[in-house]
């Protein structure tokens, strides 16, 4: 379907695949992953040069996934498999590059990487998992740069006393990621 000037032209189409509807927008043919269901939070991943370099996200009418960049196709396969499984809260653990990191981010992150779905632990539990129970603060700090989100599950770390404390993006958007894992 053509519609409007030739800045405003969309050709979208279709596929099913990997249990998602896939839009591609016209000239930028950026992929479009909607899911059936989730949070309604829209997951970017960034590739450059076919390598993931980082995901951020933002409030979405649905949970879907946008892909910008050449990717590189068996990651963007585990990452289309984890959003799914996500979207159907099935655990599942994904390995992303943390090279080139802070040593101690690298840590806290490796840590993080392996609390289980809905699980929820404190900045000081994180640092005593990381080998610095002094470093709470440290570890939001590391949370709040972490360059995966949702995938290295920052918002699953809350404050001592029970408060869901920061989040990078918003204090919402961490409180609709803990709803949806409950």
């Amino acid at each position: 379907m053509v519609i409007g000037t030739l800045r405003e032209i969309r050709i979208q189409r279709k596929k099913r695949e990997f249990g998602a509807e896939w839009t591609y927008a016209t000239p930028s043919l950026m992929p479009r992953v909607v899911f059936g269901q989730g949070p309604a939070i829209a997951v970017t991943l960034e590739f450059e040069h076919q390598k993931l370099r980082r995901s951020t996200l933002a409030f979405a009418d649905r949970f879907e996934c946008q892909v910008l960049g050449e990717a590189d196709p068996r990651q963007l396969e585990q990452c289309l498999a984890y959003l799914k499984a996500y979207s159907q809260k099935r655990p599942l653990h994904i390995d992303l590059p943390l090279e080139g990191l802070p040593c101690f981010r690298t840590k806290v992150l490796s840590c993080l990487s392996q609390v289980p779905f809905g699980t929820l632990l404190t900045y000081g539990e994180l640092a005593i998992l990381a080998g610095s129970p002094k470093a709470a603060r440290a570890v939001g700090s590391a949370c709040h740069y972490n360059p995966w989100p949702l995938f290295i599950p920052c918002h699953r770390v809350i404050a001592a006393g029970g408060k869901p404390g920061g989040f990078a993006y918003h204090p919402t958007m961490k409180l609709a990621l803990l709803d949806f894992e409950k």
